[in-house]
């Protein structure tokens, strides 16, 4: 059993922590099976919606974070009228999920995204991210 736990920190290690991954990469490898549970494709966007709300939140500063995840969660209940608190609170718990692999996997990925879409490529979804890097926008601005 300890044998097959190191193995698999081991693959995590080595699949999540490549420097060439892309922003498309990085959402898939972390949300991925979050995204995969809606029935539709509409469904998965909304997921991948989510998914970027949370790695947006993310890199806010710890002490904004609590706060932003209630603005997120107050306005999509503005939104979608039906939820019930079950719905809000299972969405408060995904974003801090997906937040924590975020942290777990790219520590240091400070992107941020701008738009996220799933489209039909040849009878295949297709995830496009578009993302800035806040880390050059901080050195232009201030160099």
């Amino acid at each position: 059993m300890k044998k097959k736990n190191i193995k698999k920190r081991l693959i995590h290690k080595n699949f999540y922590k490549s420097p060439s991954d892309n922003m498309s990469e990085m959402i898939r490898r972390i949300a991925d099976e979050f995204i995969s549970m809606g029935s539709t494709i509409e469904r998965r966007q909304s997921h991948l919606n989510l998914s970027c709300a949370a790695w947006n939140i993310s890199l806010l500063p710890a002490s904004n974070r609590d706060r932003a995840i209630e603005e997120y969660i107050n306005y999509n209940s503005k939104l979608n009228i039906n939820w019930t608190k079950e719905d809000i609170e299972g969405t408060r718990h995904n974003i801090i999920i997906l937040i924590g692999d975020k942290y777990k996997y790219y520590p240091n990925v400070n992107r941020k995204i701008i738009s996220a879409e799933i489209t039909m490529v040849d009878g295949k979804e297709h995830l496009t991210i578009a993302s800035v890097n806040l880390d050059k926008i901080r050195n232009l601005t201030t160099g």
